[in-house]
C-alpha cells in the first residue's frame, strides 16, 4: 500500500477515535476538538518526524491523541470555573 494512503488512513483513524471520545458533546464542539487536534497533530507530527528522522505516521497519530487529551483536560477545567477558582484561591491561601 502507498505510504501516503497509510498516513492519511492513520490520521483519519486517530481523528475518528477523538470524535468517538466526545459522543456526549454537541456536534459543533466535537468537530472543533477533532479538527483542532487533527490539524495540530498533522502539522507538528510531520515536523517531529523530520526532526527524528522517522516516518510521519506514528508521530502524527500520537500527537493527535496527546493534543486531544490536553484540549479535553482544558475544557473540563474551564467548564467548572467557579470550582477551579475556589480551589486555586484555597491553594494559595486566599480562600475560605
Amino acid at each position: 500500500m502507498n505510504d501516503e494512503y497509510r498516513y492519511w488512513l492513520a490520521i483519519v483513524g486517530a481523528m475518528g477515535w477523538v470524535y468517538a471520545r466526545h459522543k456526549d458533546k454537541p456536534f459543533f464542539e466535537r468537530m472543533i476538538v477533532v479538527l483542532t487536534s487533527g490539524a495540530l497533530g498533522v502539522g507538528t507530527g510531520i515536523e517531529l518526524a523530520d526532526w527524528a528522522g522517522i516516518g510521519p505516521i506514528a508521530p502524527s497519530a500520537l500527537l493527535i491523541v496527546i493534543i486531544w487529551a490536553a484540549l479535553d483536560i482544558s475544557m473540563t477545567v474551564l467548564a467548572d470555573r467557579e470550582e477551579f477558582k475556589k480551589a486555586f484561591w484555597k491553594r494559595i491561601g486566599g480562600g475560605k
